[in-house]
């Protein structure tokens, strides 16, 4: 029994005692260091355990762990894992806390390219028994990836139970990217899956966004929102998740993403993005769609197309990307292709190359940039960069033909060329850098109308200079320049606080026509400490300031030191004490500057400051003369005004609201007149007065004062708005009485002699871009004069009124008395008229109303017409009878023409005809009906007109007229003699109305009882159109047409008594004839390429007068052919250049032929 007994207690001690003997050994941190090696020696897994300690069946902290799998590390000071072993007799694996602390992760960059073809994966995972996480920290950790190290930290929980596995994110924290969210997993070969975060990126901008994904290994959904800086929308599905994983969608921005709040460093005028880009491809290659649209200050750009990239391990190749760029800012079509290499993600390669045809560049306030063609490529890396440019361009109407340009980029020097291959213009550059020190090699530039150069060390000097020939010839679309430059300098230092002086010229600089003189400036120092010399001076003004400045932290401050202006006919001011000026990104301020008068020692001062998004200012104008003001007032010849204004100023204006917040001005006038030749005594007034309040959250209020001391009557306004936006609420009232009309005749050129009295009451409502106006205003005037017609008109009453029948319309009835007249001239004109929408319908009426009396012309009316108003054409339809006139020679003895080269100069400018463009179109249909005493007496006609035609004027076509105008009666007088006028006619039938068709017959009867015939009689008939005419000449009896223009001119057969005076007065008369000529001649001779054409006479007979044409065939080669008008002779006419002196002559005709050698010198 006792080997049983002790064999039954050994087996015991083994079964119970061992694995108390164990639990004992590894209750203690020597057994549990021993436990955890030994498990990791046999596993020979890739872990180091410095020391752990702790219960196994509570708490055990492991200390100095590392994880090294040869590629990537990770090690951590501190791992402490809490767990329930109990519960494992539950069925699950509870874990209360895992901590990890200060753990140190570091990832190897890939570099092998996989080429392993892939298979599919299958997932079917599941969990031996539940487990659950409750809280898995990571502090202060730190990712260490291709050179970039980043902290990271984590908190969340974790749940698997049997295939699917959950977490909830409390916080991820790598580098400036934070996430929260929970996910989903199944470990299935479905992938079931759901996960929703939201990340916070806080760099130098804040991004904000949200993700959600929902979906399984066939078919995924993704969403994801972004929030801040701007909202933009990615919504994607992706495919075959676990095999070829295959991805499309859209990236939608609704409002307009501005790139500066994106990015920080970026400018703030770069175009804001608005549309939508789609998306399409898997992980080889990549498919984008772009439509979207760019601002710019207002203007667009549409941009689409269709972009195909590959996708390879560190490469992604543009196979096809053709992008269409439309509307505003530019329109044109680009082909791009190219790769990016980014194998060495420190250097990555880009080899890129862009081509175009018609691509037009339209930037605000800039000429428009056209390049018909254009290949652009960029090679390299950062450490070697090729940018090759070649195109034709041109930019405004300024040709700039062929282009190319290259830019070679290396760490610390750069090489540049540009050459304008059509101009022969290059630009040749080399630089170089290295930390704070700036070398020039050569920089030389020679272009048409421009030329620089520079060269040196920035550490001793870099020298430069530029000339420009000629402003005007640079494309600057803003505005009108032209003038001179020259400019040159030096610059010292270092690139972080430089040393200039520079010196800069303008000769007869002019900005949009207006001539500024010569502009001279001077600037010298550093960021530190500079200042500034700015002088302008011309025949008229003179400006000359200094500016001491500095600028540090963002930040320049200086002071206006000095400013003294000249302006002529005006004053001169100088600056009465230094005036402080700040410029920062945030803040610009201007301290008190003020200037005195030196006629009346007044002063004017202003100031003012912009910070944030207010600006406040302070003004105070003791005196501005209102001599000022005639240049923009147009007043007439001869009348001038005098005195002058006191102004002041204060308030506070925000930018955001676009509105004053406070508002106190005034503007008052100081012994202010008009003085003018057209009226007897000069217009003095009591009072003038403008003054504009607001106070915070209350309206602005405009009240103005008008008064006039030398009559009675006044002007006033009263009106009140929110602000100055066009939405603006308004609402006024407007009240005149003049009771005379001095201020018509001195301030409205067309009207003179006006008498009478004025009135008017008009209240405003609605808004500030369009107000409701309504109430009523009369004229009443018993005479007024238009001069430049020498029309009176008498009993005038003007009356505008509220229409009854429709809001904003206003009736109009204006009646009157045109001519000296008391029983005929009465007219009156009916209808309405809307100001604000430029709409309106009148009717006029007269009847033998003298609308022009003249000495050279008197004309009676008798119209009928209907005006019709519209914002972009008038219409005129109705009828105008003519009942008399009487047209006269106009009187030309003081007349004058200039000729072409006569520049006419005012104020020591040229005065320039200005052209007005108006979008406003004439259409009329107007029947015009002549009177029985309608008489001409001019340019040798005298005689009587009638007939009607009706007129047609239509935009972009010529005046049209149908009917015909008739000599009732008449005679011509041409050279002495007087031809009647049998018939004349000038007849339209739907042609222009400057080209009329022509039947005209004037006839001479000559008696002769003696004479056989007894009587003789000649004429000429007038056909064809005025543009085209022919003539041709008859006679009763029959005679050849030598004879016919011998009786038309001279009044007596050919030979009949015929002297040297008759033969003088013939040529006389050919020579005046010459000149009517000469004015068909010289559209002749434009149109045949002609040098000479007209009539002459080469004899001493006026047989010998001829028509002649002439013709250099080289420029030593003349030849002419002429043509006998009274005699059938045919003369030709050489002349050729045998050296300078030497000429030789040849004519020949039908009767004679002969030859001269001609030798022609100078002598003083």
């Amino acid at each position: 029994m006792r080997p049983y007994k002790t064999l039954a207690t050994a087996f015991l001690c083994l079964i119970f005692g061992v694995p108390l003997l164990l639990t004992a050994i590894i209750s203690t941190g020597f057994g549990l260091n021993w436990a955890a090696q030994t498990v990791l020696h046999i596993t020979r897994a890739p872990v180091t355990i410095a020391r752990i300690e702790g219960q196994w069946w509570s708490t055990i902290v492991a200390h100095d762990v590392q994880i090294n799998t040869g590629a990537n590390q990770l090690s951590a000071t501190r791992v402490e894992v809490q767990w329930s072993p109990w519960s494992l007799f539950d069925g699950e694996l509870d874990v209360h806390h895992v901590y990890i602390d200060s753990p140190n992760l570091s990832l190897a960059s890939s570099t092998a390219a996989t080429t392993a073809e892939s298979k599919p994966v299958t997932l079917d995972i599941a969990a031996p028994l539940p487990i659950q996480i409750t809280k898995l920290r990571v502090s202060d950790g730190e990712l260490h990836r291709a050179e970039i190290d980043q902290p990271f930290a984590a908190e969340l929980a974790l749940s698997w139970q049997r295939h699917k596995v959950t977490t909830q994110i409390t916080r991820l924290h790598v580098g400036a990217l934070t996430v929260a969210g929970d996910a989903s997993l199944s470990l299935t070969p479905t992938l079931s899956h759901q996960l929703r975060l939201s990340a916070d990126y806080e760099a130098a901008q804040h991004y904000r966004a949200t993700v959600e994904l929902r979906g399984n290994s066939q078919t995924s959904d993704a969403q994801v929102n972004v929030s801040q800086p701007q909202s933009v929308a990615v919504t994607a599905q992706l495919q075959q998740l676990l095999t070829d994983l295959h991805f499309s969608g859209k990236i939608r921005i609704a409002q307009p993403l501005k790139p500066q709040q994106w990015l920080a460093d970026l400018p703030d005028d770069l175009p804001q993005l608005q549309g939508t880009m789609q998306f399409d491809g898997d992980l080889e290659a990549i498919t984008l769609q772009p439509d979207v649209i760019l601002n710019h200050q207002q203007q667009q750009m549409a941009l689409t197309g269709k972009i195909s990239v590959a996708l390879k391990q560190h490469q992604a190749k543009i196979h096809q990307a053709e992008i269409t760029l439309s509307e505003g800012l530019a329109n044109g079509q680009l082909a791009v292709s190219g790769e990016l290499n980014w194998q060495q993600p420190q250097h990555p390669h880009v080899a890129l190359n862009a081509k175009w045809q018609q691509l037009n560049l339209q930037l605000p306030q800039q000429p428009t940039i056209q390049s018909t063609t254009g290949d652009l490529s960029v090679v390299g890396t950062r450490q070697h960069l090729q940018v090759e440019l070649q195109q034709q361009l041109q930019i405004a109407e300024q040709q700039f033909g062929k282009m190319h340009s290259s830019l070679t980029l290396l760490p610390e020097s750069a090489h540049i060329e540009h050459q304008l291959k059509d101009y022969n213009g290059n630009l040749v550059a080399d630089i170089s850098w290295h930390n704070k020190s700036l070398q020039i090699e050569q920089f030389n530039a020679d272009f048409p109308h421009l030329t620089a150069s520079a060269s040196g060390n920035l550490t001793n000097s870099i020298d430069w200079d530029l000339m420009i020939a000629d402003l005007s010839m640079l494309p600057i679309a803003a505005v009108d320049v032209a003038g001179k430059l020259k400019a040159s300098g030096q610059v010292s230092g270092s690139l972080q606080d430089p040393r200039v002086n520079t010196h800069v010229t303008i000769n007869e600089l002019k900005l949009n026509q207006t001539s500024l003189g010569d502009v001279s400036t001077r600037l010298a120092g550093t960021l530190s400490e500079h200042h500034l010399e700015l002088s302008i001076a011309s025949t008229k003004n003179h400006l000359e300031t200094r500016v001491d400045g500095s600028y540090q932290d963002q930040q320049w401050q200086g002071t206006i030191n000095q400013l003294a202006l000249n302006i002529d006919n005006y004053d001169q001011w100088q600056q009465l004490q230094p005036t402080p000026l700040r410029v920062s990104p945030t803040q610009q301020k201007l301290g008190e500057l003020c200037l005195k008068a030196q006629s009346n020692q007044q002063l004017t001062c202003i100031q003012g400051e912009h910070q944030g998004q207010s600006v406040s200012f302070a003004s105070n104008i003791e005196y501005l003369p209102v001599v000022w003001l005639e240049p923009w007032l147009q007043l007439p010849l001869g009348t001038n005004l005098e005195g002058g204004f006191k102004a002041v100023a204060e308030g506070l204006y925000d930018i955001n609201q676009q509105r004053f917040s406070t508002l106190d001005a005034e503007l008052s006038g100081q012994s202010f007149a008009i003085r003018s030749n057209r009226i007897p005594e000069p217009i003095t007034f009591k009072q003038l007065r403008l003054t504009a309040q607001q106070q915070p959250d209350k309206p602005i209020l405009l009240d103005f004062m008008l008064q006039p001391q030398s009559f009675a009557g006044s002007a006033t306004a009263s009106v009140t708005l929110e602000d100055f936006r066009a939405d603006s609420p308004i609402k006024g009232k407007i009240d005149v009485t003049l009771d005379d009309l001095a201020l018509v005749n001195a301030l409205i050129s067309q009207v003179e002699q006006a008498k009478g009295h004025a009135q008017a009451e008009i209240t405003i409502n609605g808004k500030l871009q369009q107000p409701v106006l309504s109430g009523h205003a009369n004229v009443v005037a018993s005479q007024l004069l238009i001069p430049q017609t020498g029309t009176l008109i008498n009993d005038l009453t003007a009356t505008v009124s509220d229409a009854q029948t429709s809001r904003q319309q206003f009736e109009v009835t204006v009646k009157g008395r045109a001519g000296n007249s008391k029983d005929d001239g009465n007219f009156a004109a009916r209808g309405w008229i809307n100001p604000i929408q430029r709409k309106g319908q009148i009717t006029l009426r007269a009847e033998r109303a003298t609308v022009i009396d003249t000495p050279e012309l008197k004309l009676t009316l008798s119209p009928d017409i209907d005006i019709r108003l519209q914002p972009e054409r008038t219409e005129l339809s109705g009828t105008v009878r003519v009942p008399s006139a009487r047209i006269a020679k106009p009187d030309m003895s003081n007349t004058v023409t200039a000729s072409s080269d006569v520049v006419v100069v005012k104020n020591g400018e040229p005065v320039r005809d200005k052209m007005v463009k108006t979008k406003h179109d004439l259409y009329a249909d107007i029947k015009v009906v002549l009177g029985d005493d309608v008489q001409v007496k001019a340019l040798g006609f005298k005689g009587q007109l009638n007939g009607s035609l009706v007129i047609h004027e239509q935009p972009k076509q010529p005046t049209t007229a149908t009917g015909s105008v008739n000599v009732n009666t008449g005679e011509y007088e041409i050279y002495g003699q007087k031809l009647n006028v049998e018939k004349g006619s000038f007849i339209y039938t739907g042609t222009p109305i400057d080209n009329p068709g022509l039947d005209l017959r004037v006839t001479r009867r000559f008696t002769n009882p003696a004479a056989d015939p007894a009587y003789v009689k000649v004429g000429a008939q007038v056909a064809g159109t005025l543009n085209n005419p022919s003539l041709n000449l008859f006679s009763d009896p029959s005679m050849p047409d030598s004879d016919i223009l011998s009786y038309l001119v001279l009044g007596r057969a050919p030979g009949a008594g015929e002297t040297n005076a008759d033969a003088l007065q013939l040529q006389a008369a050919i020579l005046l004839g010459t000149q009517g000529t000469n004015v068909i001649g010289k559209n002749v001779k434009d149109a045949f390429g002609l040098d000479t054409f007209g009539i002459d006479n080469l004899g001493n007979s006026t047989e010998d007068t001829s028509f002649y044409i002439g013709k250099y065939l080289s420029p030593d080669l003349y030849v002419k052919y002429g043509i006998g008008l009274l005699t059938p002779i045919n003369t030709f006419f050489l002349r050729y250049r045998l050296t300078d002196n030497l000429f030789l002559e040849s004519h020949s005709s039908t009767q004679s032929q002969g030859g001269d050698i001609i030798y022609s010198f100078e002598t003083n």
